[in-house]
């Protein structure tokens, strides 16, 4: 048995839009397809979303370097078994909707709108470019997608501190999709 097929549960992966997605892929058929036609389903991106949801749930009392070390154990397994996935845009979406989840757990550990302010201004931004979303009434996950925010917390910024991409890391497994490929001989 090879990498690719130790990876594959036809349960987990569905098909392009030319099968129906609600019916689980028969082994006869999942033999005779190409590996570039397998998607994650949207029952387990939903699942992924949930699992983050806990791990950078705003009111959680762990410190942020602990629920990154937590979240990358959990994405390097995920990734490695979703690795077969050919669409780009699906880890491109989960990374920025990651960020924002991120960012606006920083903002929820920001409590007081005076520790907003001197964050916001030792991330980079100046007392007049920070002051209005220091003191902004909206809600953590609203403030997060504001452009000062984005600014302040940029990726770089939230790279530096241990936040793993999911798409760099994606990437980074092609060799092994490449390799499944050759592996796997009815691919064409």
């Amino acid at each position: 048995m090879n990498g690719a097929e130790t990876c594959l549960n036809p349960k987990k992966l569905v098909m392009g839009a030319s099968t129906n997605a609600s019916q689980p892929i028969s082994n006869e058929r999942l033999k005779t397809v190409k590996l570039d036609q397998f998607r994650v389903s949207q029952k387990k991106l939903k699942a992924f979303k949930r699992r983050v949801s806990e791990i950078f749930r705003r009111n959680r009392g762990v410190s942020m370097k602990k629920r990154f070390a937590e979240f990358r154990s959990y994405a390097i397994g995920w990734l490695g078994y979703f690795q077969l996935d050919q669409v780009k845009t699906t880890f491109s979406t989960l990374d920025k909707w990651l960020r924002r989840r991120v960012r606006a757990c920083y903002w929820k550990q920001w409590k007081k709108s005076k520790t907003r302010l001197r964050n916001l201004m030792s991330l980079g931004l100046s007392y007049w470019e920070a002051r209005p979303f220091a003191f902004s009434g909206k809600g953590p996950w609203r403030l997060s997608k504001t452009s000062g925010v984005q600014r302040a917390l940029s990726s770089e910024y939230l790279k530096s501190e241990g936040i793993l991409s999911l798409l760099e890391r994606w990437q980074q497994l092609a060799s092994s999709r490449r390799i499944a490929r050759v592996a796997d001989p009815h691919a064409r």
